[in-house]
């Protein structure tokens, strides 16, 4: 659902902590931080949709322990390609589109189920759609196990304090460290309706970017459904006329 075409819980608004909201996406924060996510219709172009993201609860400075993430988890058994944790591991792209009515530069932290991790930022210099594009290096260290557990997440964060930005930057693989999941952010959010918008994003073994890759809505609705369904509540609910 890499552009949030598919919400079958319909949300729209607040989500409160460590919550899924549009599908296969979960949004964390800390106490002081709130943004409201919805689908939405502005999208740059060869999109329908996008994730927009408003924030709602701003007490006008980032305080230390101040955060908040858009999350992807992806299965172990989806990442095998990767070679993760052997001599012939191989570098994979990370590219999106993103569009923020602040400027300033953001950070991605990607970690694994070995409690290691690599970190990246990019640089919003304007406020249109733009494409961004982070090549994160192969690991000879760390083998993701062939299962349905999360090998590999991905964080997206929008609100970073000093707690989580002081440590030494982390741009190859190294070991988890709190202070550094977002070293390098500087996009201070700290008034209400700041909006920010992101679709288009597609991770890809590779050293470099393609296209992104447009699947048919019921090819990407199917593969939501592996996950969370909806189940008519009467039995009349699961049949509707044509």
């Amino acid at each position: 659902n890499g552009e949030f075409r598919i919400n079958q819980r319909g949300h729209s608004g607040s989500a409160g902590h460590n919550v899924y909201t549009l599908d296969r996406w979960k949004y964390s924060r800390s106490a002081n931080t709130e943004f409201s996510q919805d689908q939405s219709t502005v999208t740059p172009d060869g999109f329908a949709n996008s994730v927009k993201m408003t924030s709602i609860g701003s007490n006008g400075s980032t305080n230390a322990g101040d955060y908040a993430y858009w999350r992807y988890h992806i299965e172990g058994q989806d990442l095998q390609d990767l070679s993760k944790g052997t001599s012939a591991a191989k570098a994979f792209t990370l590219s999106f589109y993103f569009k923020s009515d602040i400027t300033g530069t953001f950070a991605i932290s990607i970690q694994d189920e070995n409690s290691r991790m690599c970190n990246a930022t990019y640089t919003v210099s304007n406020t249109n759609w733009n494409r961004y594009i982070i090549t994160i290096p192969a690991d000879t260290t760390g083998t993701i196990a062939n299962s349905n557990a999360t090998g590999l997440s991905i964080h997206f964060y929008i609100v970073a304090g000093s707690n989580h930005t002081s440590g030494s930057a982390v741009n190859t693989w190294g070991s988890y460290s709190a202070s550094s999941v977002a070293t390098g952010f500087n996009a201070h959010i700290t008034t209400n309706s700041v909006n920010l918008y992101l679709t288009g994003v597609q991770l890809e073994v590779s050293d470099y970017a393609t296209s992104f890759e447009h699947l048919p809505y019921g090819v990407e609705l199917a593969r939501c459904q592996r996950y969370y369904q909806q189940v008519p509540k009467t039995p009349s609910d699961a049949y509707a006329p044509i």
